[in-house]
């Protein structure tokens, strides 16, 4: 039975490609005010919720690579 709606996208696929990103370095953000921004979210959020280092540095790094991809597109 065919869906009733069509399911939309967060990120248009023209322009992304996530595994040579993930192979050769995803682009620095055009915007590093936003990213600095982002950067102090994580952190307090790292520091309010106790989640350790690593933790903390993956969520700021997905989100810069989310930043890049967006700003490509």
């Amino acid at each position: 039975m065919p869906a009733g709606h069509r399911q939309l996208v967060l990120f248009p696929s023209a322009g992304r490609d996530l595994r040579r990103g993930q192979e050769r370095g995803f682009p620095d953000v055009d915007a590093p005010e936003v990213a600095a921004a982002l950067k102090a979210a994580v952190d307090d959020f790292a520091r309010r919720h106790g989640l350790g280092y690593h933790t903390a540095w993956g969520l700021d790094r997905r989100l810069r690579v989310l930043l890049s991809i967006y700003a490509s597109c």
